[in-house]
């Protein structure tokens, strides 16, 4: 069945680029493989929802297309809004004595990737979930209570394809399945990237149209900068009913707590509210294997972040410092860069970034940078050591 429904140095930051001189994460996966899969259950008896942009976003598409605005994040797609439970759609099936599955297809025409986003949220012990590509070779999860927060709030990484599927999984083992009111599930949003986005191992639009300045950080030009390059993040950002691609790094503070701060530029999702940045992606350690642009990145994604100082493009230095809902665990291998207030100006240093949201690139300066005087603007909610950073950066 078918159904449509509702549609290691800061000095700068410019041109979405990092320049560098001379509680339980949320967005944890914990693998596992769907019961389907070894069931050998097909897809094409599960519900299909159909979510389609309307006339006004394919023309906002098509005129971001062919007229990019510069000083800009590239546009990645929309937001779609949703009301999806698994009482109102998807199909329920019964495996065994001791499990149920629930499962949902989501097609978007068009759609380069697709991702979810839940304002209810909350899996008892014996759930689980995963989301996959139509083909089933791209699986995200498992999520399961491990991934519960305060908020109830949760995104799933972006998954390839115009079409996904949703599965969640409710096992007792006590041999009596019945309804959980404990259960808090509801997709609020798809997620339809239409621009950039790829994951898979192709080249075009979406990954390896970057410009030949532009390596990937496993060439020999990042060779010395293995390190440094472990701070920096793809940025999906919700601005009202559009995404945008941006980059940003994990940066110390005065304290040298390991405090989840994260620098970017102004100019990225600079009207969005604090609402829209619960929603925001940050996808770690998105880069090639190698040199050349084949293979597929390997990544970790966190969602979620707040304000806390910014600086404009316009006569200043375009920077906006957020800090994580959750710290990039240690298995990631993060690493928060560096900064000083000594105003010396670098000569020459590369710049580590996801152009276009592309894989992880580099490129190398030999130009001195410039210095700023931003006019800063430091959120009511701050705490000491940022109000100190944002002073200081």
């Amino acid at each position: 069945m078918n159904k449509s429904v509702f549609h290691s140095t800061i000095y700068l930051f410019s041109f979405i680029l990092l320049f560098i001189s001379g509680k339980m994460p949320a967005q944890v996966q914990y693998g596992g493989t769907p019961v389907s899969f070894s069931e050998k259950m097909p897809t094409e008896s599960v519900e299909t929802i159909i979510v389609s942009l309307d006339e006004e976003m394919e023309q906002r598409k098509h005129d971001v297309s062919v007229d990019p605005k510069i000083g800009e994040p590239m546009h990645a797609g929309f937001s779609l809004p949703a009301d999806v439970k698994p009482h109102n759609y998807g199909t329920w099936k019964q495996v065994g004595d001791k499990l149920k599955i629930w499962r949902l297809n989501i097609h978007s025409p068009d759609a380069v990737a697709l991702g979810l986003a839940f304002d209810e949220f909350y899996l008892p012990e014996n759930y689980r979930m995963f989301v996959y590509s139509g083909d089933k070779q791209f699986v995200v999860g498992a999520f399961d209570h491990r991934n519960n927060n305060e908020d109830n709030i949760f995104v799933t990484h972006i998954v390839p394809g115009e079409t996904i599927t949703v599965e969640l999984e409710q096992k007792n083992e006590e041999g009596s399945i019945k309804n959980d009111d404990r259960l808090l599930f509801n997709i609020s949003e798809i997620v339809h990237v239409s621009d950039g986005g790829g994951l898979l191992a192709k080249t075009g639009k979406d990954l390896g149209d970057s410009g030949s300045c532009q390596v990937n950080i496993n060439c020999p030009e990042g060779d010395d900068w293995q390190m440094h390059k472990r701070s920096i993040a793809r940025m999906l950002m919700r601005v009202d009913d559009s995404y945008y691609w941006c980059t940003g790094a994990l940066v110390n503070n005065t304290a040298g707590d390991g405090k989840p701060y994260f620098l970017s530029a102004d100019h990225c999702g600079q009207d969005a509210t604090s609402a829209d940045m619960v929603y925001w992606h940050f996808y770690f350690n998105f880069e090639r294997p190698g040199c050349e642009n084949e293979g597929t990145p390997v990544y970790n994604m966190l969602h979620g972040c707040a304000l806390k100082s910014k600086g404009q493009l316009d006569g200043g230095s375009d920077f906006k410092l957020l800090l994580l809902r959750e710290p990039p665990p240690a298995s990631w291998q993060p690493y928060y860069s560096g900064w000083n207030i000594s105003g010396e100006q670098s000569p020459s240093g590369v710049g580590i970034h996801h152009p276009a949201g592309d894989a992880k690139k580099i490129s190398t300066y030999n130009q001195q940078l410039s210095s700023a005087t931003p006019s800063i603007i430091i959120d009511n909610n701050n705490d000491s050591d940022t109000v100190s950073m944002a002073q200081n950066s």
